[in-house]
């Protein structure tokens, strides 16, 4: 597994492994052999199917009066693969192991063991994100448990897009609250909160932007920024662009038009199907259906979004 640094836009750079064709493969089995095992909470819509930033954003739809968001520093590299899904029957490990063995016997394979690098779900990996997720499950579980907190209770809701949590609520003191009880919660598992990171919007400003996704009281919207990335990028694929904009794709044309048709399908905000999201309630969550109790009203919200906010 070989280590490459990609520069990040403020300077730093960012690690990711590359795995072998074979490492690859066996990364590829662990990953399924997990995503039978694991069922992740509504509130999580990183890395799993039929859930997206479209629907993690659309979860905050409402006369919400306060967004946070915090991220999570450093997220991948420390993700213990020892201490992920301990809740499963069976290890990380044990189920890395034993693809292996499924490996070696279905293919002509090195005789090499599977490691993950110190020990972490590093990035790079097909099955880091789900081990990822699973190292927040129980996270996730308290965080959304902190809404039965006090005679009165909490009324916000929470999501979690790998690293990013965002939570919407309309009383100022629960948001000191999250702030204190979020970050103590985090640390207990080895994780920890970036403060420059960390954002407090207020819907009675501008609407809020979540995932890159501008949200508001009755739905979500393109960002005003993406609308002049996209009016830009059209009118420099029908006129030409400058030498410099055009060094930007190295002189490919292809690469042009393709960064074009990213920002239209990102700009269409699709939402998951349906079907693809999980409507039992989680039995984790002791508050999964708690009512709000604030006086502010809220509008009726699509189907998937009550299931995912409840």
């Amino acid at each position: 597994m070989n280590r490459i640094e990609i520069p990040k836009g403020n300077g730093k750079t960012r690690v990711i492994w590359v795995p072998t064709a074979w490492e690859k493969a066996v990364s590829r089995i662990i990953q399924a052999e997990l995503e039978e095992r694991y069922a992740p909470h509504a509130c999580v819509h990183g890395f799993v199917k039929g859930r997206s930033p479209v629907s993690n954003a659309a979860a905050h739809i409402g006369d919400w009066r306060f967004t946070l968001s915090m991220d999570i520093e450093a997220f991948f590299d420390n993700v213990r693969v020892d201490t992920a899904g301990k809740h499963l029957d069976i290890s990380v490990q044990e189920i890395a192991e034993r693809s292996v063995r499924i490996f070696r016997r279905s293919f002509s394979a090195p005789e090499e063991n599977f490691e993950f690098p110190g020990g972490r779900a590093v990035q790079g990996l097909p099955c880091s994100p789900i081990i990822a997720n699973l190292a927040m499950d129980e996270a996730d579980t308290r965080i959304l448990n902190l809404r039965n907190r006090s005679r009165f209770g909490w009324d916000f809701t929470y999501t979690r897009y790998a690293d990013d949590l965002t939570f919407s609520y309309n009383h100022p003191n629960v948001g000191n609250r999250l702030l204190e009880n979020v970050q103590r919660i985090i640390a207990e598992y080895g994780f920890r909160i970036n403060p420059n990171k960390t954002h407090i919007q207020t819907a009675d400003v501008s609407r809020r932007h979540i995932t890159g996704i501008a949200v508001g009281k009755d739905g979500i919207y393109i960002p005003r920024a993406l609308k002049r990335r996209l009016r830009a990028a059209s009118h420099q694929a029908k006129n030409g662009m400058k030498p410099k904009t055009f060094a930007r794709f190295e002189g490919n044309p292809y690469a042009q038009l393709d960064h074009l048709r990213g920002l239209k399908e990102w700009a269409n905000l699709k939402e998951p199907k349906i079907e693809s999201i999980n409507l039992i309630p989680d039995p984790r969550i002791r508050s999964f259906t708690q009512p709000s109790n604030t006086p502010r009203s809220r509008p009726a919200m699509p189907v998937f979004n009550r299931v995912i906010s409840a």
